[in-house]
């Protein structure tokens, strides 16, 4: 599989994507920003990295996106797997996983509701 590096400020979104890719088999690590990105480059490393910010740099991210967009892809299934992932790792705690998703708990309870899935217990 892939070496990947993530750059990105969001922290709760790029430990979101370092668990969801090294579940998918990729060795992957995070860093917060352009800074510390370019010290944790090797040499070895396939892209080039200036001073854009990360909505820049979204076009040469490219392939990440081509591996996820494969026919039997399901955007569905990607935000169901994210939401029960970030569900597990709060141990049920919904405000919790809402947190670690960076969305409000009613959005979390909502996305719940529209997957058919939602507990009528409350934390």
């Amino acid at each position: 599989m892939a070496r990947i590096l993530i750059v990105d400020d969001e922290v709760r979104l790029g430990r979101v994507l370092v668990e969801m890719l090294e579940g998918a088999g990729h060795e992957v690590a995070h860093a917060a920003g352009p800074g510390a990105a370019v010290r944790r480059v090797s040499p070895r490393c396939d892209l080039a990295l200036d001073a854009r910010d990360g909505l820049g740099r979204v076009g040469t991210a490219t392939w990440i996106l081509d591996e996820l967009l494969v026919p039997e892809f399901s955007l569905d299934a990607l935000e169901r797997d994210l939401i029960h992932h970030a569900l597990v790792r709060a141990g049920g705690n919904k405000a919790a996983a809402a947190r670690l998703l960076g969305i409000t708990r009613r959005r979390l309870y909502s996305r719940l509701d529209s997957f058919g899935e939602l507990a009528h217990d409350e934390d």
